[in-house]
């Protein structure tokens, strides 16, 4: 919904929908970003699923069994 990078590695499908974890935002002024957000294709619609513990970079997420599974990861771009 707004400029993002640093958020590939979590980049998935699930139910027709793409998520994404993490990442940063410089111009929003984020360095790090805690969201998990969805994008629903057919609604054309980006809608919040939760907040992870910590602000990450590039974490790694997958859909597993119905549970999302997020390793890896990094609290700054250094």
């Amino acid at each position: 919904p707004y400029p993002r990078s640093h958020f590939e590695p979590s980049l998935s499908e699930h139910a027709g929908r793409i998520l994404l974890a993490g990442g940063r935002s410089i111009p929003m002024g984020w360095m790090t970003l805690p969201e998990v957000l969805s994008y629903d294709p057919q609604a054309d619609a980006w809608g919040l699923v939760g907040l992870l513990p910590n602000a990450s970079i590039a974490p790694c997420m997958k859909v597993i069994g119905g549970e999302f599974v997020l390793s890896g990861g990094g609290a700054d771009v250094s």
